[in-house]
């Protein structure tokens, strides 16, 4: 993170070079609706180690790669080959998808219900290994299978601080509340020490479950600008940080109960239809 500072000037910039796109003739109907997507991640405490950003490789190259030192159990699955279970980058997370439904008050001044779904596939999660040995047997239990899903719904007030008409750069305050559901298994894996002594997974079953859902409430401060594509169609590039307060349950595994904020910055993109 040494460099995001550099990164988030370097977003700035971009949002403010979108003013050459910005066309005169705009926002001439009074509602909009607004579907978009953009590139997301969390930050800070247990939460933001967990669901920030990340490009995902495959189960075996996250797992093995950033946790086979906890508890000596590399010597498991890196004596013969440093390559075990790669594959592909296959996806990244969170999915980001975006709903907008807004009036436009004045030349200054709109007036927004704000929706988005967040998706987390693949959070990091701290495996803890526990391993047991017996005979040509190896039980391995660690955390896994951790995923999130969060739903903010935000009113908010979005302002031209010089006029829709005569520049596109806005800022956006909202206030709101968000569905956030977080889900983690303990598992174990059966392994097997064969007659030459490689490692092989039987199978692996689930321990124990966890799932938390709750509502939080939280703010959202955002700037981005707008471009007008056609008569009835707009757009916009918009930087949003985002932050829910959730009530912190020390003893629980799940990260949405171990952190002081649930933090997320975004720079997303939208297209308005207007009427």
């Amino acid at each position: 993170m040494k460099y995001m500072k550099k990164i988030l000037l370097f977003i700035v910039l971009i949002i403010f070079s979108f003013s050459s796109l910005y066309s005169q003739e705009k926002f001439n109907k009074s509602f909009y609706i607004g579907l978009g997507t953009g590139v997301s991640t969390y930050l800070g405490g247990d939460f933001g180690s967990r669901f920030a950003f990340r490009v995902s490789n495959s189960y075996y190259d996250n797992y093995y790669d950033n946790y086979y030192y906890n508890n000596n159990y590399h010597r498991y699955y890196n004596r013969y080959n440093d390559n075990y279970g790669r594959e592909p980058i296959s996806s990244y997370d969170p999915l980001q998808f975006d709903l907008v439904v807004g009036l436009k008050a004045s030349k200054l001044m709109a007036f927004e219900l704000q929706t988005s779904v967040f998706w987390h596939s693949n959070g990091r999660v701290d495996p803890q290994f526990d391993v047991t040995e017996n005979g040509n047997y190896t039980y391995v239990d660690r955390y896994a299978n951790s995923t999130l899903v969060a739903v903010p719904i935000m009113a908010a007030v979005k302002i031209y601080p010089l006029g829709a008409i005569n520049s596109p750069f806005y800022l956006s305050a909202a206030v709101g509340v968000q569905y956030t559901h977080e889900s983690l298994q303990r598992v174990r894996s059966v392994e097997y020490i064969d007659y030459y002594g490689y490692d092989n997974q039987l199978y692996e079953y689930p321990l124990a479950e966890w799932n938390g859902e709750e509502w939080y409430k939280g703010i959202k401060l955002s700037m981005g600008v707008s471009y007008n594509l056609f008569q009835y169609l707009s757009g916009d590039v918009e930087l949003a940080f985002s932050n829910f307060f959730p009530v912190r349950w020390n003893d629980s595994p799940l990260a949405m109960y171990r952190s002081r904020n649930i933090s997320n910055i975004s720079l997303g993109t939208k297209i308005y239809f207007r009427f």
